[in-house]
């Protein structure tokens, strides 16, 4: 049995998906056709369960994973690690099927078990904070969205700095293994607080480019791209085209300038350069206008439908609401700008 669990682990490994779906599934028929009930059985069950939740099938995945869970408890102990890293995955597949109380009662069990096997301020929390902090997001996230209201993210905040805390105090403030409590701390902040999301993207630059290595590199890229992503957000267009020509740069290197991915990375630039440029011509003509004349309040119309075109609704709803405010009442491109705001907040909402 172990042997036949390895070829499969091995087929993952290999990049071979859908051929350790194969054997673990046949393997999985055999144990239960033989009612074999041991660790060994667990470990199968445990293996094909992550597999599936790699292949994006968590409801088959959360059958395996619960028999793996009830032996591993048999037969190792209800605080084992082996039960605890089950519990793990089964708390991941919680959260992808949007089974959220399910996620948090398990993170509650894990973390239990984690406080009696280690104690307070232990790397292993880390990482049950970590899921915990996810899970209320991507609730808060769904209930905001709902509710079409700003989310309350400060537990999940909360949670991640505590992780954070315990990693500097164990391996220093600019080690790689900071970097996806960081990288989950951009993400969260992105709701709330742009300017934090972007510090926070920029340390994990930091900690990549002191890594060095061809593997940091690509993770240099990452990095730049999720800046990229953030200054979009903040509508610094000049930003965000300066992250783009790093990637741009980086690529090259690692791939070459005739490789798909560099191809890539230019055709996306070529795509917002026109926005950018129209952009940049539109906010220096802004001078050239008294602010609040019927002139002003045009160019700031056509600058709000610039940002829109190029995606950056926030931005340009932004200056559709400082045009609106400033605006001769009742001129036509008063009644202009209000429909481009309500035009914006349909495109926001729907988003």
């Amino acid at each position: 049995i172990r042997c036949q669990g390895q070829v499969a682990v091995f087929k993952a490994e290999l990049g071979d998906l859908e051929g350790s779906k194969i054997a673990y599934r046949d393997l999985v028929q055999d144990l239960e056709s033989k009612r074999k009930e041991d660790p060994t059985a667990a470990e199968v069950y445990a293996g094909y369960g992550n597999l599936l939740l790699q292949l994006q099938q968590p409801e088959e995945a959360q059958k395996q994973l619960l028999i793996a869970q009830q032996l591993m408890v048999r037969y190792r102990g209800p605080h084992s690690d082996s039960a605890t890293k089950v519990r793990g995955s089964l708390a991941a597949c919680y959260v992808s099927q949007g089974k959220f109380a399910d996620a948090l009662a398990m993170y509650e069990k894990i973390q239990k078990s984690k406080l009696k096997l280690y104690g307070d301020d232990h790397p292993e929390l880390v990482v049950v904070y970590n899921g915990v902090a996810s899970a209320l997001f991507r609730q808060e996230q769904n209930r905001a969205r709902e509710m079409k209201k700003p989310g309350n993210f400060k537990r999940s905040i909360q949670l991640l700095k505590s992780s954070l805390t315990i990693m500097e105090k164990l391996h220093g403030p600019e080690h790689m293994l900071l970097l996806p409590t960081i990288n989950k701390l951009v993400i969260v902040y992105s709701e709330t607080d742009m300017k934090q999301s972007r510090h926070y993207a920029e340390r994990c630059l930091k900690i990549i480019k002191k890594g060095g290595g061809k593997a940091s590199k690509m993770q240099e890229k990452s990095a730049h791209l999720v800046l990229a992503k953030v200054a979009i957000k903040m509508g610094d267009l000049k930003e965000h085209m300066a992250q783009m020509q790093n990637v741009c740069c980086i690529t090259a290197k690692l791939f070459g300038t005739k490789s798909r991915e560099y191809k890539k990375v230019k055709e996306k630039i070529a795509v917002m350069e026109g926005p950018f440029e129209e952009i940049m011509n539109l906010e220096k003509g802004l001078t050239d206008a008294p602010e609040g004349s019927e002139i002003w309040s045009q160019k700031m119309h056509d600058l709000a439908m610039a940002y829109c075109e190029a995606d950056m609704f926030h931005k340009g709803l932004e200056i559709a609401t400082r045009a609106k405010e400033r605006s001769p009442l009742g001129s036509d491109v008063a009644l202009d700008i209000d429909g481009l705001i309500e035009h914006i907040n349909a495109e926001l909402d729907e988003r």
